[in-house]
Order: structure tokens, then C-alpha cells, then sequence
């Protein structure tokens, strides 16, 4: 989805009162769609208003600035409110349409990674989850330059 379209959905959701800030939209009010990871990932890559529930506030996240001096440098930052752009993961239709694979990684028991990647590119994009009352992204990583 375009950045274009992210904007669209954010602003529809918030004029429907099911935006960021609205306290109606919570963990409390959605209902955990599972405990098994995979079940719950596809849950959430393929609907907007469970990433909205189970994204931390703020997101870390984390990306590469290419043009930064003498070379390319980490940069780190909490997101939140209108510079949280929602879906932060592509849907699985998506993911295929863009030529994405799709990789899962355990880091403990409680904790996933999950990334995308585009053959034959520097595209790559991570998510990590933690499992408390239910998964939870926490952190996002942009490596793509």
C-alpha cells in the first residue's frame, strides 16, 4: 500500500473514532486472535485495525540513513501518534504481490522475528514480537537503504 494509502486509512479510522488515540481502541477491546505465533501473525499482517491494538506505543524503530557522513549510520527513534503510519506490515496479499518472502525466526520463547525480504534487492524489513497476555510488536527495522 502506498504511503498515500496508509495516510487514507489512518485519517478514515480516526474519523471513525477508532483512530491511534481513541481510548475504545485497545488490547482490552480486541480479543487476542491466538496464542500459536504463526495464527496470530496472520491476524495481524492481514488486518489494519489488529495491528492499530497490537503495536506498542511508542514503536521503536529503527532504520538506516544512507546519506549520512562518512557512511551510512543506524538511527534509532520512538514513533507514535501521526508519525505512526498504519499498516506498519504489509498483508500477506501484498507481500506476493510485491515479490516479498516471508521469514520467521524464534528468539526465545516469547519472542519472534519476523522478516521481509525482495530477492535481488536491498529490501529488507524486520518486525519483533513479544508474547505477554498476547503478541505484541515492539520493534520495527528497516535495513533496505
Amino acid at each position: 500500500m502506498s504511503r498515500m494509502r496508509s495516510y487514507a486509512w489512518f485519517f478514515l479510522l480516526a474519523a471513525l473514532g477508532t483512530g491511534a488515540a481513541s481510548p475504545a481502541l485497545s488490547a482490552a477491546s480486541m480479543t487476542c486472535p491466538s496464542e500459536d505465533f504463526d495464527t496470530f501473525l496472520t491476524a495481524f499482517m492481514n488486518n489494519v485495525k489488529m495491528q492499530q491494538v497490537f503495536t506498542n506505543r511508542p514503536l521503536e524503530s529503527i532504520s538506516i540513513n544512507a546519506s549520512a557522513e562518512p557512511e551510512p549510520a543506524t538511527v534509532s527513534q520512538l514513533v507514535d501518534g501521526a508519525a505512526l503510519h498504519f499498516p506498519v506490515m504489509p498483508s500477506a496479499g501484498k507481500q506476493r504481490a510485491d515479490g516479498l518472502s516471508r521469514h520467521i525466526s524464534a528468539i526465545s520463547k516469547s519472542e519472534r522475528k519476523v522478516t521481509l525480504v525482495k530477492s535481488d534487492t536491498d529490501y529488507q524489513l524486520t518486525f519483533f514480537f513479544r508474547k505477554t497476555t498476547c503478541w505484541q510488536l515492539y520493534r520495527m527495522r528497516d535495513d533496505s537503504l
